[in-house]
């Protein structure tokens, strides 16, 4: 003879049923469902963000988190969060860092670029700077 569920009891299944199906049906339930995390995933990103950035390959991704892979992530400005779970903010925000860095001409870069313009250009660029300061 089997004991019967309580009206609380089936209430909480019923309620973490739906739960469940609401996680399945949100962007992050069917990113976990195609399997995100699985490391296979990782090395895939792993492999693409090296050949993006021009990066020497990263370390093989297996069931575990080594030394190794978190020294490669910290060297190269990687996120480990991204690699991990393929969160798009954490692309983002190693995107706009990797710019920062580049971003930045140094005075000797800027002569070298000026000195490759044309006397005419060289004008041109003189008027949009004095524009500038009378603004």
């Amino acid at each position: 003879m089997s004991k019967k569920p309580s009206r609380l009891a089936l209430t909480r299944r019923r309620e973490a049923a739906i739960q469940r199906r609401e996680w399945r049906n949100s962007p992050e339930g069917r990113l976990d469902a195609a399997g995100r995390s699985k490391y296979e995933q990782m090395n895939r990103r792993a492999l693409w963000l090296a050949i993006e950035w021009h990066l020497p390959r990263c370390p093989k991704i297996g069931r575990t988190i080594t030394a190794e892979l978190v020294d490669y992530c910290q060297i190269h400005g990687v996120s480990v969060e991204w690699l991990i779970r393929g969160d798009l903010k954490g692309l983002q925000r190693m995107m706009e860092e990797r710019r920062a860095r580049s971003a930045a001409a140094t005075p000797e870069s800027l002569k070298e670029k000026l000195s490759r313009l044309s006397d005419s250009e060289r004008e041109i660029i003189r008027r949009m700077i004095g524009q500038m300061e009378l603004s």
